[in-house]
């Protein structure tokens, strides 16, 4: 009979041990979050750069094709004034008027070629545009995301535009892993806590004062929609 008490009141004390370590084994626990957007500002950079040269040549190209149609313009008026002449029997400017006809011919060939550059300079800038549209929405594929703290995986999954990471709510802080295109980064945030229980004896974690310590990335900057940067109303962009 002593044998079945001791039984029962070690039962017991290991319900309250496992209940200790999730703060009750009866309540839901809310999961505070952060979202995170990350940004190839290298590509950013490359684009940008390819865009001034695309405006430059583009520049270079109008200019040439206003000087080509005017000599155009005005080689074709010359030419109509000899014409007139040749169909009356002279032909002393025969040779000018062939000489206008041939450069006439190159230069109709050259402004060809120039409009066909600017097209594709269009087309190249349309691209372009296009690509970073799409970096600077956030929309990155992440190989892998994981919590350094305890080494577990929290998210691998196809590209997105925000990822909603979950924040430790046994610490103050986190520490978070990322692969992206085959490169590792890592990232630290801190921010303090308080716990409470709403009416229907759900626990809250309360999350505030969010802010980046360590990171591995070019730069990252830290959204708050007030000056108490609370989870799930913070957003972490990532610059690498």
């Amino acid at each position: 009979m002593q044998n079945k008490i001791l039984i029962i009141l070690l039962a017991g004390m290991m319900t309250i041990i496992s209940c200790d370590d999730c703060f009750d084994c009866d309540l839901n626990i809310s999961q505070p979050y952060v979202s995170l957007v990350f940004i190839n500002a290298d590509s950013l950079s490359q684009l940008d750069t390819r865009l001034s040269q695309i405006e430059t040549l583009r520049d270079s190209t109008n200019n040439l094709v206003d000087s080509l149609e005017t000599i155009t313009s005005s080689l074709t008026d010359s030419l109509l004034v000899i014409q007139v002449g040749l169909d009356t029997g002279n032909f002393t400017y025969q040779e000018v008027a062939e000489s206008i006809q041939l450069t006439l011919q190159q230069d109709s060939i050259q402004l060809a070629e120039s409009e066909l550059v600017l097209a594709v300079l269009t087309e190249e800038t349309s691209e372009i545009n296009a690509i970073q549209s799409t970096i600077n929405s956030g929309r990155v594929s992440i190989s892998q995301i994981k919590n350094l703290q305890n080494d577990s995986l929290i998210i691998a999954t196809d590209s997105s535009e925000i990822y909603n990471i979950p924040l430790s709510i046994s610490l103050d802080s986190t520490r978070l892993g990322f692969i992206i295109a085959e490169e590792e980064y890592d990232l630290g945030l801190t921010y303090t806590r308080s716990i409470g229980e709403d009416l229907k004896t759900n626990v809250i974690v309360s999350i505030q004062g969010i802010s980046e310590t360590t990171y591995s990335f070019d730069s990252v900057k830290v959204d708050c929609t007030n000056t108490l940067c609370n989870a799930n109303e913070t957003t972490v962009t990532c610059y690498f």
